[in-house]
């Protein structure tokens, strides 16, 4: 009977959808394309995609995700900006969505900053309205400091890193520590902390595609 109730509980569990580790089996709303990059001498591939408006205005927007999410999360941000006239790119940063993964990174700032800038010169965008949501704000941030010239403005939505937090008193929490602590994510773990801190306890199959981040 424990087995027959066993077995008739996990027919009844919905299934964890599988799309790959790079999102494989997840189609985005607009074409992805790639571009290589170098990482510790290995090339990844960086995703991005890259939308031109029917109208053009003579302006670029460059939107850049947040560490729970995808640039496929920008959807109706992009449909916006491009139907008030502005081309816009969206890149998936190295580490996550349908980007490469490369376990040997040093996933800093700086480097994804890099990145995005080689992104916008691969793409003969000079200057843009950078917009960074979340950890994407901290990123935004980091790239206006480091390139400037490439800034034409500079917009945060709910950015991280906009307060020191160790002046605060936080300690200082060491990597194995925080290695250790993702190591214990799961699926379920990452749906139930956007369930509590993103959508107010009420899910929707439409946000399934935030979890599945890397």
């Amino acid at each position: 009977m424990l087995a027959g109730s066993a077995t008739a509980q996990n027919a009844a569990a919905p299934a964890q959808q599988d799309f790959g580790p790079r999102l494989e089996r997840f189609t985005y709303p607009w074409p992805v394309q790639t571009m290589t990059v170098d990482v510790v001498g290995q090339p990844a591939e960086m995703a991005f995609m890259d939308l031109a408006p029917a109208r053009p205005n003579g302006r670029t927007a460059v939107l850049l995700h947040g560490k729970n999410f995808c640039g496929a999360t920008w959807e109706s941000t992009a449909r916006s900006l491009t139907s008030a006239g502005y081309r816009v790119l969206v890149p998936d940063q190295i580490g996550f969505c349908k980007s490469s993964k490369p376990r040997s990174a040093q996933y800093s700032f700086e480097m994804l900053a890099s990145f995005t800038k080689r992104l916008m010169e691969s793409r003969g965008i000079t200057r843009a309205s950078v917009v960074g949501h979340s950890m994407g704000g901290m990123l935004a941030m980091r790239f206006a400091i480091m390139f400037p010239q490439s800034v034409d403005r500079l917009v945060l939505v709910n950015p991280l890193g906009l307060k020191d937090r160790s002046e605060e008193g936080l300690p200082y929490t060491d990597v194995d520590a925080l290695w250790a602590g993702e190591k214990k994510t799961s699926y379920a773990s990452i749906k139930a902390y956007q369930l509590e801190n993103y959508y107010h306890g009420q899910w929707k199959p439409a946000y399934i595609p935030a979890c599945i981040h890397t």
